[in-house]
């Protein structure tokens, strides 16, 4: 690795065994290859446009009650296949192939 600084080295020798990260990953903020200045810059501006917007604490207290999960009396629904609608004006006696496209 010729032209790397010898402090560089160890770091560069431990990354080539895995993959890089998507730069989605490099900017969100829970993301473990986000840096952590990074993370607290975001963090901060977020909590003072909010607090700005909404007023003092605001991002606080929805910070607190978003995590809160949703209480719903009935169950899920189950997930249903998809169903594909019959168009009454098309011919259905012929398949179309995948070719034709």
């Amino acid at each position: 690795m010729k032209g790397l600084h010898a402090s560089c080295m160890p770091k560069v020798a431990s990354n080539l065994g895995h993959p890089r990260p998507s730069w989605k990953d490099l900017f969100a903020v829970d993301s473990e290859h986000c840096p952590s200045w990074y993370g607290q810059t975001l963090i901060e501006a977020e909590r003072a446009f909010w607090d700005n917007a909404m007023g003092d604490g605001f991002y606080d207290w929805y910070e607190a009650h978003r995590e809160t999960p949703i209480e719903v009396a009935r169950p899920r629904p189950r997930a249903t296949r998809p169903i594909q609608l019959i168009l009454w004006e098309v011919d259905h006696s012929y398949q179309l192939e995948l070719e034709s496209f």
